[in-house]
């Protein structure tokens, strides 16, 4: 009959652990010792050459098994898994490593080891990490063992969603189930890093509220966080953990994953592939997922090969020579940077972003090291010092775009009056290269952008004349902080406001009802949300009136336009529909996507029209 015994303690003020002993008759062969001596805490499991010892410093083991965690951002593991969506977990095998050129994995008998906490949470889970050893039948060395524990427990430790919901009691009987020896016993440990889970659950909250990583809570949160010296790396990675498996962004982050291994065997990336990527890394940064999550994965499975070999594009042509007569000619020390110059490498280096282009930042990196040797050849400072202006403004176009472009583009976002400050400085520099330059490089390429929403539109909007007004002296940097704040928490009402009608609206069926009742019942919705405050904000009639007018328009466009243009394949017909409708791209698609999926039409057929 199986059994199990469970032990909780905490072997240091940071970490916890849980550990779970399942298996038959473990009442004659369980082996547990504590020692508090010294003022050190030891925890030391065994069991016929297996053993496990917590310490308040790390972990020790050896004999057989290993570790396993659920995969997040900044845990290695193999191309393989990553090109696998079923697989949840990364699974280590004590004495075991993988062979790049033999493609297999090696076994061997060195299966003892010691990590620090600090190292199992770094590359491991932040959070939750498993060890294992089991108590068995097997005879034979470590090496062999661990090969037959590949082979039994290595398909189910890396897809078990047990893992990540931390069901030990579950796990341990998973495990047994795939051993199938009547006499096994499992080991299992648990350990929890109790800052970082407090941060998880306190970064988890603010984004399932407000949809966004802002504002005084995020401020507090980061506030603690110091508190309780956490690093900047591991909050990082928790915020994405976070994010990404939202239930609105996992979808996301899925299908850009499919998209780029669908690519694997198509040869070049065609410019409807890139379409389609830069198509979801916009929804994800307006839900603001990280760009460097999906940067990880361009990394690991975009394949050299794949990307066009093309000869260098004009763009990268231009830089070069711009670089070259810049710090190559004879008047290179003489003369100051051109300002035409600073202009086009300005707006290359904005194209190149847009393109994810690495090889831009790779001619600096080469002018850099040119533009070294030859000051130090002359003995003349005066290169690197005109290097460096490129590189400030350079430096200046990254912050001041992202500030931007999480305005614009991320649902509910506002700056800072410090951000504006800086926006404002960047603007200052940016026109005395050129007047207008601000503008031609960060403003008007995003009003061009398909996925700018109305809302985003207006920040914009708000931005710009906010930014010449406090130039003029007409209003203040808290001003336009103060203007931005409250028409990002107006466009976080008005998502609320948007998804409340359209549930409630969907949940009596409307559609069925006669005009008469149709007008009462949406006017009674109307009073009860004027009677609410949404996030402390009165509801307006014009905010209402509004909303139920693009729910018309959308319920118009599924059941009319929609299944005209897919059966006519009439593309013209949904953009016709789209620019004169004034409804967001963004939230076109969706129900796009809902519409097929309901429809059981193949995405296909949609993803024509997005071409």
């Amino acid at each position: 009959m199986l059994q199990d015994i469970r032990l909780h303690g905490q072997i240091n003020p940071r970490i916890t652990f849980y550990a779970t002993v399942a298996g038959a008759e473990i009442g004659n062969r369980f082996f547990h010792e504590t020692d508090q001596g010294g003022g050190h805490s030891r925890e030391r499991f065994f069991s016929s050459g297996n053993e496990f010892i917590l310490t308040d410093q790390g972990v020790s083991y050896r004999g057989n098994g290993g570790s396993f965690c659920e995969q997040m951002f900044g845990v290695e593991q193999p191309p393989q898994d990553l090109r696998r969506p079923e697989i949840r977990n990364r699974l280590i095998l004590y004495g075991a490593y993988y062979a790049p050129t033999l493609r297999r994995i090696i076994f061997t008998n060195d299966t003892e080891g010691h990590q620090g906490f600090d190292q199992v949470f770094l590359h491991g889970h932040a959070i939750c990490n498993y060890f294992f050893f089991l108590h068995w039948d097997h005879q034979g060395k470590p090496r062999a063992q661990q090969e037959e524990i590949l082979k039994h427990l290595g398909r189910l430790l890396k897809r078990s969603p047990s893992v990540g919901r931390e069901d030990d009691a579950r796990i341990a009987r998973e495990i047994l189930d795939e051993i199938q020896d009547p006499r096994a016993v499992v080991f299992l440990f648990r350990l929890i890093h109790r800052p970082h889970q407090a941060y998880r659950d306190a970064i988890r909250e603010i984004y399932a509220r407000e949809r966004n990583l802002g504002g005084e809570d995020l401020r507090q949160v980061e506030a603690l966080a110091h508190e309780m010296a956490l690093d900047l790396y591991q909050q990082e990675r928790i915020k994405i953990d976070v994010i990404s498996k939202h239930p609105d962004n996992i979808r996301i982050v899925e299908e850009y994953r499919e998209t780029l291994l669908s690519l694997e065997d198509k040869g070049p990336i065609s410019p409807a592939d890139m379409a389609r990527l830069h198509r979801l890394r916009t929804l994800g940064m307006r839900n603001a997922i990280p760009l460097v999550l999906f940067d990880s994965m361009d990394a690991h499975l975009l394949r050299e090969h794949q990307i066009p070999k093309l000869d260098e594009p004009e763009y990268l042509t231009e830089t070069r020579a711009i670089l070259q007569d810049i710090f190559l000619s004879p008047r290179a020390v003489e003369c100051p940077i051109p300002p035409e110059d600073l202009v086009r490498l300005i707006k290359t280096k904005q194209h190149a972003t847009a393109l994810r282009d690495a090889s831009f930042d790779l001619l600096l990196l080469d002018a850099c090291r040119t533009c070294d040797e030859k000051a130090q050849a002359v003995g003349d400072a005066r290169l690197l010092e005109q290097f460096g202006t490129i590189v400030a403004y350079l430096d200046r176009y990254d912050s001041a775009a992202n500030f931007i472009n999480r305005l614009a583009l991320i649902e509910g976002a506002a700056l800072s009056e410090e951000h504006l400050r800086s926006l404002l400085g960047s603007k200052r520099e940016f026109e005395k290269v050129k007047p207008g330059l601000f503008r031609e490089v960060f403003i008007d390429p995003l009003r061009r952008d398909p996925y700018l929403t109305r809302y985003g539109r207006k920040k914009l909007e708000i931005l710009k004349r906010g930014l010449d007004q406090i130039e003029e002296g007409i209003i203040s940097l808290r001003d336009l902080a103060q203007e931005l704040g409250q028409f990002a928490q107006e466009e976080r009402v008005a998502a609320r406001v948007r998804s409340y009608l359209k549930a409630r609206i969907k949940s009596t069926r409307l559609e069925h009802k006669s005009r008469q009742d149709q007008d009462a019942f949406v006017q009674g919705l109307a009073n009860i949300l004027k009677a609410k405050r949404f996030m402390g904000v009165q509801i307006t009639n014009g905010l209402i009136e509004g909303i139920l007018l693009d729910l018309k328009k959308e319920s118009l466009y599924l059941n009319t336009i929609l299944p005209k243009a897919l059966a006519s394949k009439n593309r013209q017909l949904r953009e016709d529909f789209l620019q004169f409708s004034g409804l967001d791209r963004f939230y076109i698609e969706e129900l796009e996507r809902e519409y097929c999926e309901t429809h059981q039409i193949p995405m296909a057929h949609l993803e024509q029209m997005w071409r």
